[in-house]
């Protein structure tokens, strides 16, 4: 509210990439980041990730308010297909929402959600395929990977922008394996915590 936008670096990022592509919301929450990437590159095509019941319908509400053509996939992304416990945030923080909850932390109960590989998902046709990631599901990024592998290593995916712990994690090794650059995003607003933002962007051969 004081600063006007939430983490203006993860969207930044993402639109300067999107042009007229496709982007993956992964973790979409209400859809801050795909809403607004919609808006600033409406020649694109964005499909919202999240797998809240609760967040789903405001989710819905925001792209009518905003009046905005964007798809909604209601299920998580992970490294098998299939059903699996949804962790769900305090109702005062319902993005900390999560399929590997954190032993330290408290939350409101759990339902079943459904799971996909996303690379299934691109096989079966159910939606086109990424040149645009942005990924953020509270610790679960490195099996939403791994169900991805054929995505990430395809060459029209140029950029994933995903949040995860300083240093050396296997979230970065697995993205410099399969082509990718990665490099940490500062933040503008007084939105730091424990996690930070990076940027992955596909090596261009010489």
């Amino acid at each position: 509210m004081r600063e006007g936008y939430y983490e203006s670096e993860v969207l930044d990022a993402l639109a300067s990439s999107l042009g007229d592509g496709v982007l993956w919301d992964i973790g979409a929450n209400f859809g801050l980041h795909g809403i607004a990437a919609k808006r600033l590159c409406p020649a694109s095509r964005v499909v919202c990730f999240e797998p809240s019941l609760q967040m789903l319908g405001r989710l819905a509400r925001n792209r009518a308010l905003n009046g905005v053509d964007i798809a909604i996939v209601g299920a998580a992304l992970s490294n098998r297909t299939g059903f699996q416990p949804l962790s769900l945030g305090s109702p005062g923080n319902p993005g900390m929402s999560t399929l590997s909850p954190w032993s330290g932390a408290t939350y409101a109960g759990t339902c079943l959600v459904a799971v996909w590989r996303g690379d299934d998902l691109v096989d079966r046709g159910l939606v086109p395929a990424p040149t645009v990631i942005k990924l953020d599901v509270e610790g679960h990024e490195l099996q939403a990977l791994e169900g991805m592998s054929k995505v990430l290593r395809s060459p029209s995916l140029a950029t994933v922008v995903f949040e995860d712990s300083g240093g050396e994690t296997a979230v970065k090794a697995l993205l410099r394996e399969a082509g990718f650059n990665c490099e940490t995003l500062d933040r503008r607003e007084s939105s730091r915590h424990g996690l930070e933002n990076f940027v992955a962007r596909r090596e261009r051969s010489a």
